[in-house]
């Protein structure tokens, strides 16, 4: 009689393990929660997808939802259109359509991407993909059909993008050569480039503030003459631009020719009054109405991303290497750690539901 009482409870201890081990299958798209972009190691095709729902991390969630089929080599964005979703994957020359919900793939478009980047959604069954080659273009993907619309023509190494009222907002980076320094403006009404806008060399990130200004993060040329030391052959440059007139309100030099440093990435506050970005040295915040940039990091450490949670206001912080599974960690906007979720490797971007 013991013995058939101990078999029941060690058959229920195994039950309520491979319970708790049954990976998470659908609800990806429920408000408050988030998914990470893990890029994995370059040439591993090992980038990944996490879920994040509060304290709890689910990873390799596109794998779970379809049969262990890969996402592939560095997955670099994610973007929700509608009840789907765009899987960005850089070095794998593609982007795969998902089901929101539960990440069924729809389908794979490889036609036209060669160095695909970031996304925004137009509407609930458009977006918009740079391709950030050299020969700068935006692809219009509509995911009801699972087909490219077309194409429109911009700056050179298009990289992250935003929309405003009818208008999407793009930087030029200039691709591997460094060599654009433009924002390229886009009327969603004609689908056409209407204007390019002069900032700092190399832009790369950007984001909204409270007055609807655009902020712009511009890493400058490097020198990578002295490898392992790369220095900065041209300035650093923080710009802001008023979205009205489409021109430039003002600028910031944030790093000199010859530093060391590095820009990284740009967020905005949740009451988009604070301007945060990364460098080498840690995470800088700026009020919007200041005219000197901060001296000192208010988080001193490095990180790849930052994010800000549009609901508790929490900025998301990715860190790791390209080997193991990194964190994702999360500050108050006083720099103080809250705290930290597993993820896959290499996490590199926050999207919010």
């Amino acid at each position: 009689m013991k013995n058939n009482y101990l078999l029941l409870i060690i058959s229920i201890f195994i039950l309520s393990c491979k319970k708790e081990e049954q990976p998470v299958l659908s609800g990806f798209a429920k408000e408050g929660t988030a998914i990470v972009t893990c890029e994995g190691s370059f040439g591993a095709n090992n980038g990944s997808l996490s879920f994040v729902d509060g304290s709890i991390a689910t990873n390799n969630i596109f794998e779970s939802a379809n049969s262990g089929l890969v996402v592939g080599d560095v997955v670099q964005h994610y973007c929700r259109v509608g009840n789907r979703g765009i899987i960005v994957v850089n070095n794998s020359q593609k982007i795969m359509i998902v089901e929101a919900e539960t990440f069924k793939l729809l389908k794979t478009l490889t036609t036209g991407f060669d160095y695909p980047r970031y996304a925004v959604a137009i509407d609930d069954e458009r977006a918009y993909v740079t391709n950030g080659s050299g020969t700068g273009k935006v692809l219009v993907v509509n995911v009801s059909t699972l087909e490219v619309e077309k194409e429109i023509a911009i700056g050179k190494g298009p990289e992250m993008l935003l929309k405003k009222d009818k208008y999407v907002f793009i930087c030029n980076s200039g691709g591997f050569n460094n060599d654009d320094n433009t924002v390229s403006v886009i009327d969603t009404e004609t689908g056409s480039e209407i204007r390019k806008i002069n900032v700092g060399d190399v832009p790369v990130d950007m984001d909204f503030d409270a007055t609807g200004h655009l902020w712009v993060l511009c890493k400058g040329i490097p020198d990578y003459s002295n490898f392992p030391n790369v220095l900065r052959a041209t300035e650093a440059k923080l710009v802001k631009i008023n979205t009205a007139t489409q021109t430039v309100a003002k600028e910031f030099t944030v790093l000199p020719v010859g530093s060391i440093d590095d820009l990284g990435r740009l967020a905005a506050s949740k009451d988009r009054n604070t301007i945060f970005y990364t460098s080498g040295k840690g995470i800088y915040a700026m009020p919007i109405n200041s005219n000197s940039l901060p001296l000192l990091p208010i988080i001193p450490q490095y990180f790849y991303g930052i994010d800000t949670d549009p609901q508790t206001g929490l900025l998301w912080c990715t860190q790791g290497n390209f080997s193991s599974n990194g964190y994702v960690k999360r500050f108050n906007t006083n720099g103080i750690v809250q705290d930290s979720v597993k993820v896959g490797i290499g996490p590199n971007n926050s999207i919010f539901n």
